[in-house]
Parts: C-alpha cells; structure tokens; sequence
C-alpha cells in the first residue's frame, strides 16, 4: 500500500508517470479556515487523472494559515468549537462529493497538548460522519518513539486512539535533518527503526503507512 502526497502544482507527466506505483494520493492541501471553511484548490486535475489510473483521491485539510506555516491557536479554535467542526465536516463531505475524492487525511500538526481529547473527539466525529458514508479516513502521525514522549509536535497526537479510529495512519518519519540543522540525513535509519518499534505496539501494523522523504537538504 503506497501514499503519495502531491500539489495541485505537480508537472502531470510527473504524476502520471508516479501513479501505476501508487495506491493513494494525497492532494495537499486545503487549509482550514477559523471558521471552517475551506478555500478552493486546482485538485482537479489530479483527481481525474488518479481516478483515471485506478488510484484513491484524498482529500487533505491541515492545520496551516494562508502563507504560513502549522499554526496551533488555528487548531485549538477548530477543536474547541462544535460548530465550527460540523461547518468544516459539511464542507469536506461537499467537496468529497463534488470533485469525487475516495477520502480524508487529516494532517494537523503542532496541536497544543492540552488539546489532545478535543482532538481525539474530533476524530471520532469525523469517522462517525464519513464512514457510514463510504468514505475512508486517514490521519499524519508524528514520529513518536514512546507514549509519553512530550513536545508540542507530538503529546496531542494518541497513537493507540488513531490506530483504533483511522483506516490508516501515515506517520512522518523524516525531518530529524532540516534547514536548521547539523548536516544529517532527512530520515536516519535508527531514527526511524525506533518510531515503528514503539508504533506496532499500539497501532494494528497493517494501519501503517511508513513516511519517506523523497527530497534533501543542502
């Protein structure tokens, strides 16, 4: 099973070149907005030509302010606004059918850990309301080694709740070696050893999608 994160900016003979080897493709990304709304993106292109090639559309919405980067104060207004879910869900499930995507990632990032229930519960409402519909649900993991490893980056992400709620789980192993960094590869062998350790023992292993950086650093 092979996840493939493109943007709608993708040269296509690119992407189709890449889609015979691809089981999904997630388009990245549509990104929330406070009030949950989602902008318009050029998706699809992409969608027609995975449909086209027998490969699964995702629907990817994140975390992330226009022109920046994952911000947390957006996901905690998400999180903790009831309303604003279901307006988010009602826009998901609209864009799902129009564009005819096969399901949703969510990749929210950077989540405050007092957050952590909400996320969960906000999970479970997305798998309540997509699910009876047909539609998959996937989330981005971040590379944990242990349950109670802390950092914003990972305490509100509960491997054991994904793994129980998610049809899959696509957890990042890469970035150990980024722009700021000591030189040093994206996705170090050991590094990722120890993540997959830790996450067989509390996610089923065939609900793991392994990360892998297909790009470096200079």
């Amino acid at each position: 099973t092979v996840n493939g994160y493109a943007f709608p900016s993708i040269n296509m003979d690119v992407l189709r070149r890449t889609l015979p080897y691809l089981t999904y493709l997630s388009i990245f990304s549509h990104e929330v907005r406070p009030d949950g709304t989602l902008p318009d993106i050029p998706d699809e292109p992409l969608i027609r030509a995975a449909r086209a090639a027998n490969v699964a559309p995702l629907l990817v919405i994140t975390n992330m302010r226009e022109g920046g980067g994952f911000d947390s104060d957006l996901a905690s207004t998400i999180l903790s606004n009831e309303e604003v879910q279901d307006t988010l869900l009602d826009n998901v499930v609209r864009i799902m059918q129009e564009k005819n995507y096969f399901g949703l990632d969510i990749d929210f990032e950077y989540i405050y850990p007092s957050d952590r229930e909400l996320y969960n519960n906000f999970l479970r409402k997305v798998v309540n309301r997509l699910r009876p519909m047909g539609y998959t649900v996937t989330t981005a993991l971040a590379p944990k080694i242990s349950a109670v490893q802390q950092g914003t980056l990972y305490e509100a992400h509960d491997y054991p709740v994904h793994g129980e709620l998610a049809n899959h789980v696509i957890i990042m192993t890469y970035e150990w070696g980024y722009t700021f960094s000591p030189p040093m590869a994206v996705a170090p062998l050991n590094e990722v050893r120890r993540v997959l350790n830790y996450a067989v023992t509390a996610i089923p292993r065939r609900k793991i999608l392994m990360g892998i950086p297909n790009y470096g650093y200079n």
